[in-house]
């Protein structure tokens, strides 16, 4: 699932490469009825639904004083909800297809602040992070496990966005071994 059409066709086509299966599914994961479709649409391709990764995000730059309510709004809304939606609809599948594993992408941000940090999308990672300690506590007996990864610092497109200073930062704290990722564990 992708809103790009364009990098979710170019990872599709590597993952084939490599002699896997994969399909695309051009979707808002903030919307309750895209991710329901998405969930329905990944059932009746494979037969059913056992694993499960979100890895949404979205920052705007700045401190709290340069950040409005649009910008909050937004990268929770995408961090939030861009998570919860796809799993509302994946759980019970995986209960039918008798358990699972879910994987929420957060970041280390959420955890410490550093070069370029950022306090709407650390408590939005922070949302995350309880969130899947949660859901592993509820869907545990289900034989689903829930389990969020919080990478360092990556050098994606969500970067882009970050001033050059910021970035020169994040690449210096990289280098320092700062920049390490941990796993935020919901569920062993």
């Amino acid at each position: 699932m992708d809103l790009d059409d364009v990098n979710a066709n170019r990872t599709r086509k590597t993952i084939e490469a490599e002699g896997g299966d994969a399909s695309v599914f051009i979707a808002n994961l903030t919307k309750s009825a895209h991710c329901s479709t998405m969930v329905e649409a990944a059932v009746t391709r494979y037969g059913g639904l056992h694993a499960l990764v979100n890895n949404v995000g979205f920052a705007m730059p700045g401190s709290v004083v340069d950040l409005d309510a649009d910008a909050w709004d937004k990268a929770m809304e995408v961090n939030l909800k861009g998570t919860m939606f796809p799993c509302k609809y994946a759980i019970p599948k995986m209960i039918q297809a008798g358990g699972g594993s879910i994987v929420n992408v957060s970041s280390i941000n959420a955890e410490r602040a550093g070069a370029g940090a950022n306090p709407v999308y650390a408590a939005a990672k922070g949302g995350v992070n309880s969130m899947t300690k949660n859901m592993a506590v509820h869907h545990r007996p289900a034989k689903i496990r829930v389990n969020a990864i919080a990478p360092g610092h990556i050098h994606g497109l969500l970067v882009r966005r970050v001033p050059e200073e910021h970035r020169e930062l994040r690449r210096r704290a990289g280098d320092r071994g700062h920049g390490v990722g941990g796993r935020i564990s919901g569920q062993r």
